[in-house]
């Protein structure tokens, strides 16, 4: 047997094991650097009237950073239904949230931090995240936000954009404090060396200042926002992973991996509940890797595990010992 059809052998003998797996308990976000947890699942967090405008969007972590709006025409709405059923932020282009200006926010040049957003923009619909600073590009510290046709970010001042497909989506920014990346569909859209800019102006949820001197509200956002999570550091590839997994699974995305760029990533992958409905991408991966992914994949399915009613989960000998029965039997690779 070859290589690649021994690794695809033990990816598909790992994901039918996967099928009867029990669902893992859904983890939080990582604490570590956490400054901002914005969670419109958790309604004791939103604040609105009886119309449904949002005037309070409150902070998880503990830095306490919460998103407030006091003018009721400049409100966001708030859905009830809407990312995999779960509540949204609803922002129409007109509505925006204020942060102010917290310290835990105010990332200057060569400063590392991390945002995750959890949000749904359809047709032309575009506008911004999160950003800190209002003018020309170079001259705003941070902004992530969606445009007709995918992404963009800025990182002190430097600007790049690249094309995503439509709807529910999770997308990440990461930036190490000199280059940027950013992530979403299960994979990299583009990275880009950060710039050296750093604004005065107050963090926005919804919106961007349209001056430097904090005036005005440009580039609001059209679409909904069901959870934001920023650090003050630069997740690594496995923390990228399991947070991307997380949100996949609280709002029911097939989005598939983040960042499956190591063994141990991978690993995580196919534990992951969403597994099963991942075998294209995942087989894919288990291929790139070759003979490396032979140990993560091994360790999954060396020992026989027992379901909850006493039976064995299926799939669980060893592939040599599945050979020796059929001897005959040969799984040739996919390409």
């Amino acid at each position: 047997m070859n290589a690649n059809a021994r690794i695809i052998r033990l990816a598909l003998f790992t994901l039918a094991a996967l099928l009867l797996l029990p669902t893992a308990a859904r983890a939080v976000p990582n604490s570590d650097g956490l400054v901002l947890w914005l969670d419109a699942a958790d309604d004791s967090t939103v604040s609105q009237d009886a119309t449904g405008r949002v005037r309070r969007w409150a902070d998880k972590s503990s830095a306490a950073n919460h998103a407030l709006q006091k003018s009721v025409d400049s409100q966001p709405a708030y859905a009830a239904e809407s990312i995999g059923s779960k509540p949204a932020i609803r922002f129409d282009g007109r509505s925006f949230l204020n942060l102010g200006k917290p310290e835990g926010l105010n990332f200057t040049p060569k400063k590392p931090f991390t945002i995750a957003v959890v949000y749904a923009a359809s047709g032309g619909q575009m506008g911004t995240f999160i950003s800190k600073g209002g003018g020309s590009a170079n001259r705003r510290a941070y902004q992530f936000y969606t445009t007709p046709r995918g992404l963009g970010a800025i990182a002190y001042g430097s600007m790049r954009e690249g094309p995503v497909e439509r709807g529910p989506n999770v997308a990440m920014f990461v930036c190490d404090g000199t280059q940027s990346q950013v992530y979403a569909r299960g994979g990299p859209v583009f990275s880009a060396a950060a710039g050296r800019s750093k604004s005065t102006c107050d963090v926005l949820i919804g919106a961007r200042r349209k001056e430097t001197d904090n005036s005005g509200a440009y580039y609001m956002l059209g679409g909904d926002v069901a959870e934001i999570v920023v650090y003050n550091r630069a997740l690594g590839p496995k923390e990228l992973n399991r947070l991307g997994q997380h949100f996949a699974e609280k709002y029911d995305l097939n989005v598939g991996s983040l960042t499956v760029d190591s063994v141990e990533g991978l690993a995580d992958a196919l534990r992951s509940p969403k597994a099963p409905a991942r075998v294209d991408s995942l087989t894919e991966t288990v291929i790139r890797f070759g003979d490396k992914a032979a140990p993560a994949l091994e360790s999954l399915i060396a020992d026989p595990v027992r379901r909850p009613d006493g039976r064995r989960y299926p799939s669980t000998r060893r592939p040599e010992e599945r050979s020796k029965r059929r001897p005959g039997r040969r799984i040739r690779p996919t390409a």
